[in-house]
């Protein structure tokens, strides 16, 4: 049995002008889903020389924990910075 943690990050850039007070603002979107698998593999071996083999199979996985970070950060004003963990197998909390 195997654990196996996956997960990536996307990040949202963005900057645009106001004209009205000119002034230019920065702000970026960051979510982070982190995922836990535990997997039970099924590896069959096949050996093409004495020394080279090759491994291959399916595996089984189940979902133990999958959440997701959101973070939202405004470059020119950091009270409006937000962070948010979400659990979205346990009612979304």
């Amino acid at each position: 049995m195997l654990i196996s943690l996956q997960g990536n990050k996307i990040v949202t850039k963005e900057e645009f002008y106001d004209s009205l007070y000119d002034e230019t603002y920065k702000e970026s979107f960051t979510q982070r889903p982190k995922l836990t698998y535990l997997n039970l593999p099924i590896m069959l071996k096949y050996k093409v020389l004495e020394k080279l083999s090759i491994e291959f199979g399916p595996q089984i996985g189940y979902l133990i924990s999958a959440k997701s970070k959101w973070e939202y950060e405004n470059a020119n004003d950091p009270s409006e910075n937000e962070s948010i963990e979400v659990d979205m197998i346990n009612n979304n909390t």
